[in-house]
């Protein structure tokens, strides 16, 4: 069979089954016209909504940043050095008993301090928190053992970036909810059994 014969056989074929390749050429066409290419619009357009309002979300918290440092640096000398000695307090409490711990933890144990603070059954700062003693024994280990210099440069930027951020940005974190108490995991206080568990984190196990 020659060149020529291939094609009039070719051209017969599409002849005999013209409706059939119209019919699905059809269906072909609206599903993807109709179904697929809007689907894919929609999708493309719902990820750059997305992306627009956390960058919003972003530049809102940015300029609450802002708009609370202009308000600390606005305050008199004694007054800033009040602040920032509660900072270094809740840093110091943040490193020492959570610094190994993911960036989650660090919130968590600020946090815990923060809920003391807030509560009527503990010292109404934050460094009476950190340094408060019962019966002679500290609240938070790391004071007892005497720590207080910071030695992972990097971690204690982290930890303080956290304190600066609760205290003179007056950012609210939600980690561990209304939290009082936690431990390490490889302790088992006798007070844990009388608590109620909210949430493990790293290698603390947190409490309220």
């Amino acid at each position: 069979m020659n060149a020529v014969d291939i094609l009039e056989n070719v051209e017969k074929y599409f002849d005999r089954h013209h409706s059939f390749y119209v019919m699905w050429g059809g269906l072909f066409a609206l599903i993807f016209f109709g179904i697929y290419i809007p689907f894919t619009i929609h999708h493309k357009v719902m990820e750059k909504v997305q992306a627009q309002q956390m960058a919003n979300v972003y530049l809102v918290a940015q300029m609450d940043d802002m708009n609370n440092r202009m308000e600390f640096m606005e305050l008199s000398y004694e007054k800033k050095q009040k602040v920032m000695r509660e900072v270094e307090c809740l840093a110091k409490n943040i490193y020492f008993e959570a610094g190994g711990e993911p960036y989650a933890g660090k919130v968590a144990v600020a946090q815990v301090t923060m809920n003391r603070v807030k509560s009527n059954d503990y010292p109404r700062s934050v460094c009476g928190v950190v340094y408060q003693k019962r019966r002679g024994v500290c609240q938070f280990s790391w004071v007892c053992e005497g720590k207080s210099n910071p030695r992972n440069n990097s971690t204690w930027r982290e930890s303080l970036k956290i304190a600066e951020n609760i205290l003179i940005n007056k950012r609210e974190y939600n980690v561990v909810g209304r939290a009082m108490y936690f431990h390490a995991v490889y302790v088992d206080p006798a007070w844990s059994e009388t608590k109620r568990v909210v949430k493990k984190i790293g290698n603390h196990i947190f409490y309220h």
